[in-house]
């Protein structure tokens, strides 16, 4: 089938007109007129049809069908959230559309004489049922609904967003009440209705699902703000008093009436909210104690033990008291939801201490338990006889929740290496393709990706990876690459790849254990990966600023357009940051090294000289999506010389 600007098909919507089907048609149309010319003259001749084929077991609820014949195309999904994913899968596999990053800049869309379509029969549905990213802190609205059209054109289905309740949010407004100070961080969070008015309506359109989850049960569902003063009974004994600020599951379990206000707040949460699936209750961040009053100690078993000693990657970090009565109090809240709210699941968040299955506590069906591999090895992939004993952990933890046999369960992944990257690179996209064939294998069913909007850029590989192995079987490590230098760079890609390729291989090595020894945190005789921003020093080292510099500049020298040219510019800003960083951590190893003869007062000066310049440019990009607001290590405040300790 030959398709022109000037013999464009009808489209024609088989359903009714739902509002994603209706934004299907729309987005079709804006990237024809991108491809083709702006001006489209429709044909009666030929028809793209869009169709929703609900119950056909092919697609599923997610998957597609693309039909091309003589003189139609038909596009349809088991649902309108199918068929927009099938849209967009005509316009990658077909048209050769790229969609790298969020907005327009972002986007590779070629330009076309005329479409010429084999005859093609094509399905494709997701491997994985949960395919999600975290939005559970305020960017810029533009910045949030860029990013959720990014994940509807690349197959990702959940948003996990984290609303405040309003007092909550004003409670972040504080006084130091020494020096006046008013610190206010009310603009890092949002609130259900600032959610519902900003981003609901473009989450809707696109038909994208959403799971109100991450550590919210201070926050949202028994803020101390609001009940604290009237019911201290219901937030944890601790050594002898009540706590408001406990950490973890910061709550007296053991209390009906404390059980019962969560389990109202929810319901009156999701009477407000009928689009939320999965609805979490999550303990606080960080390890705890809990509670000690004697009710709670009754809902104790023997072998219900506090962990040993305080570890995440270890067995003796395993909190089996607290585990179980977490367990118990998602399956109080899970069974007085399932009546009303049948369809909805009751997320929960097993992190640190808590990321073992429960021992002695079936978990009701309605839980969507979600697994948090916290600091992973990001060099190796968690395939069975990893020869990495950090992610060696962390896969025996995952047969063990496979064996405990929950409705289902989820990973929370940090392919961002968490805050401490501070936006330097991360390169795991090659782990990410080889390692979920085995976790799906071994039941995984999804993950939420931690992210935030401003640094899709950096991380966007990784992202892309996971939704290549989301819906491929296998993914291609190489054709992710491709995708994304293309939707990147555009014509100026191909002189970019060898950085990619160097970072690859350096990650790589890391693996091997012939790591160069300027990797702090990464002891190449064990060969991990780290979420740490000091690896910037090794990676630049393997990479050599030489070569980058050759690299942009030949890249500069093949863009073809202005959209290519800012992509390429906005590029070398980020690698003059990547530069200053790794000159920053390699001083800074240099100063804080214990033999290190002594530091004069212009080293210190120097220092921390270093350190605002690689600040100042990281500000500089923060508005590319090459960077974010998380500062990198500052300089200790005070070094004492060392001939003088």
């Amino acid at each position: 089938m030959k398709i022109k600007a000037a013999d464009f098909p009808q489209i024609v919507l088989e359903s009714s007109a739902h509002e994603t089907l209706l934004f299907a048609r729309d987005e079709l149309l804006k990237y024809a007129r991108a491809m083709l010319g702006e001006i489209l003259t429709f044909s009666a001749k030929t028809t793209l049809r869009l169709g929703v084929d609900a119950g056909d077991a092919a697609l599923g609820e997610e998957g597609y069908r693309i039909v091309i014949g003589a003189d139609t195309v038909r596009v349809s999904g088991g649902s309108p959230l199918g068929t927009l994913y099938g849209v967009y899968g005509f316009l990658k596999d077909f048209c050769g559309c790229r969609f790298a990053a969020p907005g327009p800049n972002g986007e590779y869309v070629p330009r076309w004489d005329a479409l010429n379509l084999p005859d093609a029969n094509f399905v494709k549905q997701p491997r994985l049922w949960y395919r999600g990213m975290q939005f559970t802190e305020r960017y810029p609205w533009e910045s949030m609904l860029a990013a959720f059209d990014w994940m509807a054109k690349n197959g990702f289905n959940y948003i996990m967003y984290l609303p405040l309740a309003p007092d909550m949010v004003a409670s972040l407004r504080t006084t130091d009440p020494n020096t006046g100070e008013v610190r206010d961080y009310g603009d890092t969070v949002y609130t259900d209705a600032q959610f519902r008015e900003k981003l609901l309506p473009a989450i809707r359109r696109r038909g994208l699902k959403l799971d109100m989850n991450h550590h919210n049960l201070l926050g949202v569902w028994l803020p101390p703000s609001k009940y604290f003063k009237d019911h201290p009974d219901w937030y944890p004994l601790i050594d002898g008093q009540r706590r408001a600020n406990a950490p973890q599951l910061a709550v007296c379990s053991s209390n009906p009436e404390a059980v019962g206000e969560i389990v109202k707040n929810v319901k009156a949460f999701l009477r407000c909210n009928p689009d939320v699936k999965i609805v979490g209750v999550i303990p606080q961040d960080g390890w705890g104690t809990g509670c000690q009053c004697a009710e709670c100690a009754r809902l104790d078993q023997p072998g219900d033990t506090p962990p040993s000693r305080k570890t995440h990657r270890s067995p003796e970090g395993e909190n089996r008291l607290l585990s179980n009565r977490y367990a118990l109090l998602l399956n109080a809240i899970a069974a007085a939801l399932a009546g009303e709210f049948p369809e909805v699941k009751v997320g929960g968040a097993y992190y640190v201490d808590l990321q073992w299955p429960p021992r002695r506590v079936r978990l009701h069906a309605g839980i969507l338990p979600m697994v948090a591999l916290y600091w992973r090895c990001g060099a190796h992939s968690l395939v069975r006889g990893t020869p990495c004993r950090i992610n060696g952990f962390f896969r025996d933890l995952i047969e063990q929740w496979a064996a405990a046999k929950p409705q289902s369960f989820i990973i929370y992944e940090y392919y961002m290496g968490m805050n401490s990257q501070s936006a330097l690179p991360y390169p795991m996209a090659r782990v990410i393709v080889e390692e979920w064939p085995e976790l799906i294998a071994l039941g995984v069913q999804g993950a939420t990706l931690q992210t935030n909007p401003l640094n899709y850029r950096v991380y966007g590989l990784n992202y892309l990876a996971f939704a290549a192995a989301a819906w491929d079987a296998p993914a291609d490590y190489e054709a992710v690459l491709d995708y994304w230098l293309q939707g990147m760079f555009g014509t100026a890609a191909p002189a970019l790849r060898p950085v990619f390729e160097g970072l690859d291989r350096a990650a790589r090595k890391i693996a091997a254990g012939a790591a160069h020894a300027s990797l702090q945190y990464v002891p190449p005789a064990e060969g991990h990966l780290l979420p740490n921003a000091h690896n910037i020093a090794y990676f630049l080292d393997e990479l050599t600023p030489a070569l980058i510099d050759r690299c942009v500049a030949d890249a500069g020298r093949l863009c073809v357009n202005d959209r290519e040219k800012a992509q390429v510019a906005e590029f070398a800003a980020a690698v003059q940051y990547w530069k200053m960083a790794a000159d920053y951590f390699r001083m800074r190893q240099r100063v804080l090294t214990p033999d290190f003869p002594g530091v004069t007062d212009a080293e210190m000066q120097e220092f921390r000289e270093k350190y605002q310049r690689v600040e100042n440019q990281r500000r500089a990009i923060a508005a590319t999506g090459w960077s974010r607001r998380t500062a990198i290590v500052k300089p200790p405040e005070n070094i004492k010389r060392r001939q003088e300790v």
